[in-house]
């Protein structure tokens, strides 16, 4: 790196104050071809930061004194200086920045204050960059992430019951819900809305990282490592840390469209972000977003009965049914996606209250409007329909909307040498559900055509002190980072109108009784409506340990305690060392929990689900563990899931061309809270005992009743080549883990012995094999004058369904598509994706993007077995799939900085 620092008259460019007692630091960054726009420049410990503009230049006004500029871009090594500025100086630094790959400075994985380089940390770390996630082409913070890292899975939702409310997410194949999510290294609070459908996720809560827009985001750190004993709760697969942007003075604005080559899911969005300096000792950095994704719809053409009666052998009253069911073609179902608007104003604040303290901020409001409609309501099925106001059925809409709010503010900084932050933390996320083009069937004539169904609320409030400090012992260096936590957390059931719920006492001609509730979403009962909360006060200890021949060391030990279930004590500890230059070894081994969230302790409610399986309505219910008939079942209380982790790697950054990291890791994971199969009263004279009371078909269940093992290993290769004029970076990355569970289920009460009943084969095969157990990306980008070309290439693993009852060859049925007698069982086989991106640098700051996902529109595997596509329309599984439906995808992006 070269640096120039030259004193030039301040009054040639800046009007100023003889008796002001400040200057200018200005200069340019640039590399071997020439000047480097948007680089990151920052002022190292204070709130100002900015970009380098398109010739490469930056420029600070700052008040005389010590200043460190730090600057950073993704590929380059990042380059320090510290200067004094003296009154009414100028100083000129120019950097010229060496490349380097997978050399990121990073937050998270240590409590510590000081900063991990990415490639020594004695944990694995990915780290990916807010220009990263934007030039992705995707507009969803999960989706995005699915496609960049192969450990990670954030798959679009889509249900035959229009419930797709969050994406669920998850790191090496765990469950969303043990993933801890932070942002700028606080806890962010989980979703309301509890996952019960018949997909992976199934029986969690996790975080909506879809509710932050990617605009907002600076960078995002993965932890792939447990970390309970660092973090607390939930970190059993890892951490994700969402570092919001801090930039002032360069506003930035990107607009994007697109669609589907088969002419839907439209996509608009529309963002900015802009931060400006706060009285010259802060500042406040704001983005906005509005995003507009349109449904997808992949389902087949309905081949069975509408009417049951003589139109049904009638082919214009056939082709103006479908003409009306709003799905296009002839189909009764989407499979997809349903339509989602998304928007969000997300903030990062901070402000130097005095030479030792800054005062800091961040926090957001973001709203979701979700349209999905639930499978079609058949005027055959006179239980569902009211004939008077829905002649030809009807297909219900469900309307979400969904409010997500937080709020963070804290001040740091230091005290007698030791570096203090003292913070809260409020998070909520509200989910108010209403039903539209419905009826309330048992209610007759007199139904509504819509209602309020109902809606979920979850709060989180934290409040934390953290406490650093650094020892100089011999040649080594120590640090000593301390802290304790105390979190409060509330969930609510809130009831829906009376008529979404109620049963009227209506039925059919034949007298069987119709079904009550609004259909596609049964509204919550005043029984069901609850108010629950429970706090956590934790303490932890965390020391540092670094000698001067490449030796690292790290212990934590974490106790919590919370109102409901009890105590926990976890410990990690890890190290590296760099055994012969330039390659590291590193390993960690870890104790962590996940303690049951309030909606799995708490969640109840009676629904009509359609049964994929057997093409049919059922009344379920969900029992939580405090119920009469949970207890009857004689399930007990839930308790935390405890893991351990193992993990070793070896690290190395070759030359400043090539860098490479392997990981390889084992999870243990005892207690895993599931939620049961259905269990139908008809299965077992005590289980028809049992729900009698209820007046149920058949229920579900929350229940410690398994353990796991994971193991995989992680690979990643970075590598950057320089011809005369063009760049080339190259990144390849490998996952690969495998999930068993070990043992037996574990049943209590009158499910002791009938352990394939609670857990049937399907259930424990999500748990095994609904991520796909491999993925492989492989990534090159291409500069070259003002284009540049990004390719890149992903292979999903397979994944697999199995169906709960053919493990018993007396239970296949016959296949028409290929005229055997055949399982339902079915293996998704692995699939290649290719996206492609092209940009080209107008000038002025403004770039213009084309692009291509999935180029060559591979979708995901369709059923096999006539069993599973239900008359037709079934075609692909809403159960196991590598990536979403959307396939072939088209669009442009226009990036404007000013």
């Amino acid at each position: 790196m070269s640096r120039r620092i030259s004193h030039i008259a301040i009054l040639l460019l800046f009007p100023t104050l003889a008796s002001a007692q400040y200057g200018y630091i200005t200069g340019k960054v640039y590399d071997k071809f020439g000047a480097l726009g948007g680089v990151n420049v920052t002022i190292k410990d204070r709130p100002f930061g900015t970009f380098t503009d398109n010739d490469g230049y930056y420029a600070f006004e700052l008040d005389t004194g010590f200043y460190t500029l730090e600057i950073k871009h993704t590929g380059y090594q990042d380059e320090e200086v510290i200067v004094k500025l003296e009154n009414l100086d100028q100083l000129q630094l120019d950097f010229d920045l060496q490349g380097n790959l997978l050399n990121a400075d990073v937050g998270i994985g240590s409590k510590s204050n000081e900063v991990q380089n990415q490639l020594e940390s004695p944990v694995p770390i990915d780290v990916v960059y807010g220009s990263e996630l934007v030039a992705s082409g995707r507009v969803t913070l999960s989706n995005a992430l699915h496609y960049i890292l192969p450990n990670f899975y954030g798959v679009r939702e889509s249900t035959s019951q229009g419930l797709e409310f969050v994406d669920p997410i998850s790191i090496r194949g765990l469950a969303p819900d043990q993933v801890l999510v932070l942002v700028n290294g606080k806890r962010r609070h989980k979703s309301a809305y509890l996952h019960i459908n018949q997909q992976f996720g199934r029986g969690t809560a996790g975080t909506d990282l879809n509710m932050i827009p990617i605009m907002a985001v600076d960078r995002i750190e993965i932890l792939r490592d447990g970390a309970s004993s660092q973090y607390g709760s939930d970190a059993i697969a890892g951490v994700i840390n969402i570092v919001l942007k801090e930039e002032t003075g360069s506003p930035e604005i990107v607009v994007s469209g697109g669609s589907s080559t088969e002419g839907d899911g439209g996509t608009k969005a529309f963002g900015f972000n802009y931060g400006f300096n706060i009285l010259k000792r802060g500042f406040l950095n704001l983005t906005g977003s509005f995003t507009d994704r349109n449904a997808i719809n992949r389902s087949g053409d309905y081949t069975s009965t509408i009417f049951n009666d003589a139109r049904d052998n009638d082919q214009a009253s056939r082709d103006a049914f479908f003409a009306q069911t709003g799905f296009g073609e002839r189909r009764i179902i989407s499979l997809g996606g349903g339509d989602d608007r998304r928007s969000a104003l997300m903030y990062n604040m901070g402000f130097e209250v005095s030479d030792a303290f800054q005062l800091y901020s961040f926090g957001d409001f973001s709203y979701r409007q979700g349209v999905s409609k639930a499978i079609y309501r058949l005027p055959a099925i006179q239980s569902l329909v009211v004939p008077e106001i829905f002649p030809l059925g009807f297909a219900p809409e469900i309307h979400s909307d969904i409010v997500d709010r937080s709020v963070v503010i804290g001040l740091k900084g230091e005290v007698n040498n030791w570096f203090i932050d003292f913070g809260y933390n409020y998070g909520e996320n509200d989910i108010d559900i209403s039903v539209f083009n419905s009826n309330n069937a048992s209610l007759g004539v007199a139904s509504p055509i819509s209602a309020f169904a109902g809606g979920y609320k979850y709060t989180q409030n934290v409040v934390n002190i953290d406490a650093t400090r650094s020892f100089t012992i011999g040649t080594a260096d120590l640090d000593l980072t301390t802290g304790t936590e105390f979190r409060l957390e509330t969930y609510d059931i809130i009831s829906g109108e009376l008529t979404s719920f109620e049963n009227g006492g209506d039925s059919t001609a034949l007298g069987v009784p119709k079904v009550s509730g609004i259909q596609g979403f049964h509204g919550i009962s005043g029984d069901e409506q609850i108010e629950e909360l429970r706090s956590n006060a934790s303490l932890y200890v965390e020391i540092d340990y670094e000698t001067d021949f490449g030796l690292f060391l790290e212990a934590a030990g974490r106790y919590e305690s919370y109102s409901d279930f009890g105590d926990r004590f976890n410990y990690k500890v890890s190290g590296r060392y760099k055994f012969a230059n330039p390659f590291l070894i590193r390993g960690s081994i870890s104790t962590g929990f996940k303690s049951p969230n309030l909606p799995q302790l708490f969640y109840k409610r009676i629904s009509t689900e359609l049964d994929e399986t057997n093409a049919r309505l059922v009344k379920v219910a969900n029992f939580n563990s405090e119920s009469a008939v949970a207890k009857a079942f004689g399930l007990p209380a839930l308790e935390p899931e405890l893991s351990e982790t193992f993990s070793f790697g070896i690290t190395s950054s070759i030359n400043r061309n090539l860098s490479l990291s392997i990981d390889a890791y084992q999870i243990n994971i005892s207690n895993r809270i599931v939620l049961s199969s259905r269990i139908a009263a008809d299965q077992a004279p005590v289980f028809a005992s049992a729900l009698a009371p209820s007046g149920v078909e058949e229920a579900e269940f929350f229940t410690n009743a398994l353990d796991t093992k994971t193991s995989g290993v992680d690979a990643l290769l970075a590598f950057n080549y320089v011809l005369p004029n063009v760049t080339i970076d190259v990144t390849s990355a490998l996952s690969v883990f495998d999930t068993d569970i070990s043992g037996s289920i574990t049943g209590k009460g009158i499910f002791e012995g009938r352990e394939a009943v609670l857990l049937n084969r399907e259930e424990r095969d999500r748990l095994e094999s609904a991520v796909p157990s491999s993925q492989w990306r492989t990534k090159a980008n291409i500069a070259f004058g003002k284009l540049s070309l990004t390719l890149q290439g992903t292979r999903f693993g397979q994944v697999q369904f199995l169906h709960p009852e053919d493990n018993n060859p007396n239970n296949w049925i016959a296949n028409t598509f290929t005229g055997q007698v055949e399982s339902r069982d079915q293996i998704f086989e692995a699939k290649y994706t290719f996206d492609a991106d092209l940009s080209y640098n107008i000038g002025s700051g403004i770039s213009l993007s084309v692009g291509a996902l999935n180029l060559f529109n591979t979708l995901p595997d369709q059923h096999d077995h006539s069993g599973l596509v239900v008359a037709g329309f079934n075609t692909y599984s809403t159960k196991a799939r590598q990536y979403d439906l959307t396939g072939a995808f088209i669009y442009s992006r226009l990036q404007i900085r000013l």
